[in-house]
């Protein structure tokens, strides 16, 4: 009955996390895996969530489900960090909804707009998340890529993406990354957003934002002036949010969908009973542990006074290691200045994949093809052997 079903291929960068467990090396280094690491290398255990687990194992409540688009205390969270300084008349035009990480709630989006919008494009940025592909693949919609990223000069080609969407048709959608992006760590300037959010306006499109690293580019606060560009234009906006890497909370699966509309409460009312038909027939109720913890956290002055320290402690982290590296790279000639002005936790090296599998073979360091490095794999003791294999390569070819 099966013989007919061939094996998948398997996700190349969990793939090289598996290989790189199993390689004995001590001198190994991984910056592949899109997770945080710390100065000792291994992931961050955030104080602040530390102590609201605690809070919630103590108060030992019922295991009952959350509501199918999840709890009120979390969902006023979600809007609280996404949607900053919003007037009290503005957050009627604001809805949210629990999900199953930043992935769940664009698998959520993209079943609405296959559903209520069939003859839309999404147009999605070349490179972008490859995950981002599979996932509208998946609900069949129809994906044109803009133009992004220039890998000579490490320069966003705003120029080239503002003209490809020109070609884009009233009620298509959008995708951007809020900031940090993935893979290249190359954000639009606020003067830019401004632009793109006008050019959406005018064109009648709507706007997806995966906002996966809220905290790691500028401030808490300053990482969603992509989102208030938006608002500010009047574009309808639906916002994927993920709390995996800035509270830690990876294997919980702790992700909301939030949409912006200036329609009303009715008509977003609307969307989010049909979203939640939509969340219904795929997982049911989103899971709980995650959620209370984002909310105990975020309605805790002390605690959240706390996390918004510690996503600083991340940020200034993540800019170190970028400084440090470019500044090895120096000494063996080899400019890579581009990686001090990129955001967040991602760069491209001017790497193969025949490069990429020499440092594997070679040196044991670890990285995807496109030459895409996380720089929170690198620490003060590992970014100079790093660096000098890096420098093997390039200057051996």
């Amino acid at each position: 009955m099966f013989e007919h079903i061939q094996a998948g291929s398997p996700d190349p960068i969990l793939s090289l996390a598996a290989d790189f467990k199993a390689d004995p090396s001590e001198s190994k280094v991984n910056v592949a895996v899109g997770i945080y690491h710390n100065e000792s290398g291994s992931p961050e255990n955030l104080t602040s969530v530390f102590e609201a687990r605690n809070r919630i194992t103590q108060a030992n409540s019922a295991l009952t489900y959350h509501p199918i688009t999840g709890s009120t205390a979390y969902l006023d969270a979600v809007k609280s960090l996404v949607f900053q300084d919003l007037s009290a008349a503005e957050s009627e035009n604001v809805l949210a909804m629990q999900a199953p990480g930043g992935t769940g709630a664009l698998r959520i989006a993209g079943e609405f707009f296959k559903k209520f919008f069939p003859d839309s494009q999404i147009w999605i940025s070349n490179p972008s998340w490859p995950i981002h592909n599979d996932i509208f693949n998946a609900v069949n919609l129809r994906i044109e890529h803009y133009p992004y990223y220039d890998r000579t000069s490490h320069a966003l080609l705003f120029d080239e993406l503002v003209s490809s969407l020109q070609s884009a048709k009233a009620k298509d959608i959008v995708l951007v990354h809020g900031c940090c992006h993935n893979p290249t760590g190359v954000d639009p300037s606020t003067a830019q957003w401004e632009s793109l959010a006008k050019l959406a306006k005018d064109k009648g499109l709507m706007v997806l934002v995966d906002l996966a690293y809220q905290g790691f580019a500028k401030t808490v606060r300053e990482d969603v002036t992509s989102v208030k560009a938006f608002i500010e234009a009047g574009v309808p906006t639906f916002v994927a949010s993920s709390y995996s890497k800035n509270f830690g909370l990876y294997n919980q699966r702790v992700g909301a969908l939030s949409v912006y509309s200036q329609e009303g409460p009715a008509v977003l009312e609307n969307i989010r009973s049909q979203c939640a038909k939509i969340i219904r027939g795929i997982y049911s109720n989103p899971p709980a542990h995650g959620a209370n913890v984002v909310a105990t956290i975020y309605h805790d002055d002390s605690l959240r006074a706390k996390w918004l320290s510690e996503v600083d402690t991340m940020r200034e982290r993540l800019t170190l290691m970028r400084e440090l590296l470019v500044a090895e790279l120096a000494t063996y000639d080899i400019d890579a200045s581009h990686i001090r002005h990129e955001n967040g936790m991602f760069s491209i090296l001017d790497l193969s994949p025949e490069d990429v599998q020499t440092l594997r073979e070679a040196h044991h360091v670890y990285l995807v093809g496109s030459g895409r490095i996380n720089v929170a794999g690198l620490t003060r003791d590992n970014v100079g052997y790093f660096a000098k294999a890096v420098a093997s390569v390039m200057n051996g070819r």
